[in-house]
């Protein structure tokens, strides 16, 4: 009966150091593989000048210096999710910064204004956009950046599409020559006009833009 005992304690230390050594040598396994795969995607990456060192990574076997990131891997990029002091967000499908003014000009002279602060004429594509941006005052007339063709095709001045149909005022654009340019009226809705005529105007940029 004892020895019975004694001989299940050897298997049972037997079946433990066994155990321990499989363990090992999976953990073993896995860590060659590991370092491997590394090596041969680092070798593609740098070329065969590269050495591993366990204290500061892949450097140059020629000038010991730390090797770059590969170049799949860019630094991230800071993005800028605020508008400029005195711009207001557009949070639609392609966030924008709105910047309304609170002086009447010329077509030109506010086109030039939008400019010098590194923006264009606002280019409305929908009724939302145009009263998000207009701030809902329809007493007040803005201009857009939009150009009337003297065959009264119009088109946004910066993208070349054409203005839906839908934006404008019954009836409009009308004398095509004569009023090329475009604002909004009282119902805000597009209407063409006299490019000399005083307006308010809208600006507008990317979100993460800088005014100048």
């Amino acid at each position: 009966m004892h020895g019975m005992f004694v001989n299940t304690k050897v298997s049972s230390d037997t079946f433990s150091v066994a155990m321990k050594k499989i363990a090992i040598f999976y953990f073993l396994l896995f860590n060659f593989g590991y370092c491997r795969r590394n090596s041969r995607l680092n070798y593609y990456t740098y070329g065969s000048d590269y050495i591993h060192d366990y204290n500061y990574g892949f450097r140059s076997q020629t000038t010991q210096k730390p090797l770059p990131p590969p170049p799949h891997s860019p630094p991230p990029q800071s993005i800028t999710n605020t508008c400029p002091a005195g711009w207001i967000l557009y949070p639609g499908p392609f966030p924008l910064c709105i910047f309304r003014s609170h002086k009447f000009m010329s077509h030109d002279t506010a086109n030039a204004k939008c400019k010098a602060m590194k923006a264009i004429l606002a280019e409305p594509r929908t009724k939302t956009e145009i009263r998000f941006i207009t701030g809902g005052l329809t007493n007040t007339n803005y201009y857009f950046g939009i150009k009337v063709a003297s065959n009264c095709k119009a088109t946004y001045a910066s993208r070349g599409l054409p203005v839906p149909s839908t934006l404008w005022h019954t009836g409009y654009p009308v004398h095509c020559p004569k009023y090329p340019c475009v604002r909004t009226d009282r119902e805000d809705t597009f209407v063409n006009t006299n490019c000399n005529h005083k307006n308010r105007f809208v600006c507008q940029m990317p979100l993460g833009g800088k005014a100048g």
